[in-house]
């Protein structure tokens, strides 16, 4: 559909200013067949890139619109448009409570919460202490005016001007004949060097730099990733102080872009290091927006966003910048093949899951709600069903004032779909004995190895003699108190890594060994892994693991995998780490988990007990108990498909 709408570049000239509509306004104001004037007889108001609602007399009344919401409100699709309408005074109050001073520039959200902010912006600030209708004091929002508004239009970004040491190889990287020469002059630039702060050439952040142009731009050829990829796997063996120092010395968000959408890096770490320094570089521009610029294709800006929330970063930014949140549905749920979303189901998962717990109270959640809304009414039918699916398969973890919303959206997807009985798994000990349930446990850290232990001991289990490791039972009524009781059995190993707790040489090896031994062993009924992500697990599973095995992978993001595990192992259950690993974690979910089968509970009783207990850390981990937004995406593929067939596509 949006192939077919032809694109009107306005530019409106008046005394103040040359204005020029942004390619995702355009798309909007050309399929309502609307200019300028004709925007602004809506009730709208054009003002450098931004459109504001219009107030007494015209003017911008300060309530930035995006294209989402503005498409939603034009076209006027259902309830959910007018509570979308409804809601933004309400956001707006919001909005100036957190920080007025950048009210005026029309990013409501956009400052860092004031001191003592976090006691007025509640659960209940929006909908409810501010009703939808309420009217809104004029000091909450304040008119745009023109230098504010220059302020918050910033010129097209520049990348930064070449080393010049360097230039002779950046324009050479630009050559099909003289690119791999480039590439190994750029490499040799990313070299050890035991006298520098970042433990690396002094020209290294600069090779960086030049080499992630190159994979942005398609230049450099095959081997310019691998180029990549080696310099970053060389960043990830520094020490925390180097890597500060290191980081610190790149100056282009754009190559901290490339590097967090395109690396699957093992540390966290310097993870977190570049995008804070992507911030900093910004320098106040809308992250968002700078995304959108860089990469209007979106080649790579879902992976970007959903690498940087696995990183730990994403939530503690939108909390800052609630507003931002809103435009980040457009870069979640790009329209295109449902495989391609389902790949990601499980990320997605968390990130709701994770800003139902730690975005509440910023406001982040109910813009992230809101932008999803308005992406549903402007967006073709496929992508607004699973948007609306996406929604009401989270509608518990939402604040009961968004759940009108959710249920109006819901009719766009076949009723009963969620009542599928594949959505709802079964127990794990369905299939396993009735007396004696046994655990492994594979560690790679001694600390995690330590409070694990401490935790098992103090819930009543008994260490036991074992000729490998360290065993510890405990005996329960069990799932069904008439056949004589159980007793649980946990088995755990040690294995020594580096300073950091990577496995290496011989020693990764018995791990894996070990492990892959444990999944086809029928007499163990669980696998719980603590290692870094130097593995991936789903390699290990096969046909020859035993049907029902339970297995709790805490190494950072290893929900990635997750797709891919069910696909290996349809009768396994999983639980898995959404972001980065941590001990605590992963003993919480052995806890939770163990425990709570042995009490005979099930799945969705095991993530409410456990949530109950420790929200922060339950949001962390997914397991059967998660809504299964992969699972209904299938479903509705499937019932989807012969209508799809029937239309000729």
């Amino acid at each position: 559909m949006l192939a077919a709408v032809r694109l009107i570049v306005l530019v409106v000239f008046s005394a103040a200013a040359q204005v020029v509509v942004p390619p995702a306004y355009q798309q909007v104001l050309a399929r309502h067949a609307l200019d300028y004037e004709g925007l602004r007889a809506k009730g709208f108001v054009l003002r450098q890139d931004r459109v504001y609602r219009a107030g007494a007399g015209g003017e911008a009344q300060g309530q930035e619109v995006s294209p989402q919401e503005l498409e939603a409100l034009l076209s006027g699709k259902g309830p959910a448009a007018e509570r979308i309408e409804a809601r933004q005074p309400a956001l707006a109050a919001l909005g100036a409570r957190l920080d007025p001073s950048r009210l005026n520039a029309g990013q409501i959200f956009d400052g860092a919460v004031a001191p003592g902010a976090a006691a007025v912006a509640t659960a209940e600030t929006l909908g409810a202490a501010v009703p939808a209708a309420a009217p809104i004091p004029a000091a909450a929002a304040t008119p745009p005016s023109e230098s504010s508004l220059a302020l918050s239009s910033p010129q097209p970004y520049k990348e930064p001007p070449c080393d010049p040491a360097l230039k002779p190889l950046a324009r050479d990287l630009w050559s099909a004949k003289r690119r791999a020469r480039a590439l190994r002059g750029l490499e040799n630039r990313f070299q050890p060097d035991e006298d520098s702060d970042t433990g690396l050439s002094p020209q290294a952040p600069e090779a960086l730099r030049l080499v992630a142009a190159a994979v942005h731009e398609g230049k450099g050829g095959p081997e310019a990733p691998a180029v990549l990829r080696r310099m970053l796997a060389r960043v990830a063996g520094l020490d925390p102080d180097q890597k500060d120092a290191f980081v610190a010395g790149i100056n282009s968000p754009l190559a901290a872009y490339v590097i967090l959408g395109r690396s699957r890096a093992p540390h966290a770490y310097e993870s977190r290091l570049y995008f804070q320094r992507m911030v900093e570089l910004l320098d106040g521009r809308r992250l968002t927006d700078f995304v959108r610029e860089q990469d209007p294709a979106g080649k790579t800006s879902t992976n970007f966003f959903l690498r940087v929330h696995a990183y730990d970063s994403l939530i503690p930014y939108l909390n800052q910048k609630p507003a931002e949140a809103a435009a980040l549905a457009e870069f979640l749920f790009p329209d295109g093949p449902t495989r391609a979303l389902r790949e990601r189901a499980a990320q997605l998962e968390g990130l709701m899951t994770q800003l139902a717990v730690q975005g509440r109270r910023s406001g982040a959640l109910d813009s992230f709600v809101l932008g999803l809304e308005g992406l549903a009414a402007a967006s073709s039918p496929g992508l607004a069903r699973r948007i609306a699916l996406y929604l009401q398969i989270n509608e518990a973890l939402l604040p009961k004032r968004l759940r009108a919303d959710v249920e109006s959206l819901a009719g766009r997807f076949p009723s009963g779909l969620l009542d599928d009985a594949g959505l709802a798994p079964s127990d794990p000990h369905d299939d396993w004995p009735a007396d004696h349930w046994r655990f492994a446990l594979h560690f790679a850290s001694t600390s995690s190895y330590k409070g694990w232990l401490s935790s098992f001991l103090a819930l009543g289990y008994q260490r036991e003699p074992a000729e490998d490791g360290l065993e510890v039972s405990k005996h329960f009524d069990g799932p069904d108190p008439g056949l004589g009781g159980l007793t649980v059995t946990v088995h755990a190993t040690l294995y020594p890594g580096d300073k950091e707790g990577f496995l290496r040489g011989a020693e990764a090896k018995r791990f894996l060994a070990a492990v892959s031994r444990d999944l086809r062993d029928p007499d163990i009924q669980g696998v719980i892994l603590r290692n870094h992500a130097q593995f991936r697990i789903a390699n290990l599973i096969g046909k020859s693991v035993t049907p029902g095995k339970l297995l709790i992978d805490g190494a950072c993001r290893s929900a990635w995998d997750l797709q891919d595990l069910r696909r290996k192992c349809p009768t396994c259950r999983f639980v898995v780490n959404t972001g980065t690993g941590y001990g605590a974690i992963t003993n919480d979910a052995a806890v939770a988990v163990i425990e709570g089968l042995a009490r005979g509970d099930g799945w969705e009783e095991i993530g409410e007990a456990w949530q109950r207990k420790n929200p922060r850390s339950s949001a962390r981990i997914q397991g059967p108990w998660t809504p299964a937004f992969d699972e209904a995406l299938r479903l509705l593929d499937k019932q989807e498909a012969p209508a799809t067939r029937g239309m000729g596509r």
